[in-house]
């Protein structure tokens, strides 16, 4: 990644890992660990300006966990849909073939 060691990474900004040209993060999805160690999905945004003379950032965090084990929940629906069309769909073969050696 460009850093000379693990402790040079460790201590960037997290910022600096993710910024853009103007500088901000937009949307990030990044997974973040809660103080009692559960881990969790977040979308991040950051966004620095100047208040009065000093440097801030304005951040928005999002937890997005839920949203995401839905989609993971639809895509395996999906899956499972499409795995049952195909092993009808041969069944059905399957007969047809029966039926035209009639």
């Amino acid at each position: 990644m460009g850093y000379k060691d693990c402790n040079a990474f460790m201590s960037c900004p997290i910022a600096d890992l993710f910024v853009d040209k103007e500088g901000s993060v937009s949307d990030a999805e990044i997974r973040l660990v809660r103080e009692n160690g559960d881990e969790f999905w977040t979308l991040i945004s950051l966004f620095p300006f100047i208040l009065g003379r000093q440097q801030a950032t304005l951040v928005w965090l999002y937890d997005i966990s839920d949203r995401l084990e839905q989609e993971k929940a639809t895509q395996e629906s999906h899956d499972a849909s499409a795995e049952i069309e195909m092993l009808l769909r041969d069944t059905m073969r399957k007969h047809f073939r029966r039926i035209c050696d009639l």
